[in-house]
């Protein structure tokens, strides 16, 4: 469960926003392998905030970001 005074938390939740907000600006660009690593990114945030570990949620989500603004380019 996430912590709601950890800054990672708070930054997790940020970037997911950020992500959704880049997933549907370049959906139509996404293939289906790119999804497919774009589903499994998220599982590992999902996984990681679920073991309490926001520090490892937020890498995954800062590289999940990274590879969503490199699609399409």
């Amino acid at each position: 469960m996430m912590d709601d005074t950890d800054p990672s938390s708070d930054e997790v939740l940020q970037l997911t926003l950020e992500i959704l907000q880049l997933i549907e600006s370049k959906v139509s660009l996404i293939s289906d392998d790119e999804m497919n690593e774009v589903l499994m990114s998220n599982e590992s945030i999902q996984f990681f905030l679920e073991q309490d570990n926001p520090e490892r949620a937020l890498l995954e989500a800062r590289n999940l970001k990274k590879y969503l603004m490199r699609l399409g380019e």
